[in-house]
């Protein structure tokens, strides 16, 4: 998450639940990872590898700041 440090809170928690019930989709796993955007709602989430993490916080949270 590097560049949006001051933007984005990094909270690590845990769910007892091996699956969530979305509605329109029905059950999922947990996911391993989630962004959620300021409007509470998940902007992007993932099980795996974290591609496209770097596009939801930029449309989400504005482009890294990037320090030398």
């Amino acid at each position: 998450m590097t560049g949006w440090e001051s933007r984005v809170d990094c909270v690590t928690a845990a769910c007892a639940d091996e699956l969530w019930t979305v509605p329109g989709i029905g059950e999922i796993s947990v996911p391993a990872a989630v962004l959620i955007r300021p409007d509470g709602h998940a902007a992007w989430a993932t099980n795996g590898p974290d591609d496209g993490l770097t596009d939801a916080l930029s449309t989400w949270f504005g482009p890294a700041c990037l320090t030398t």
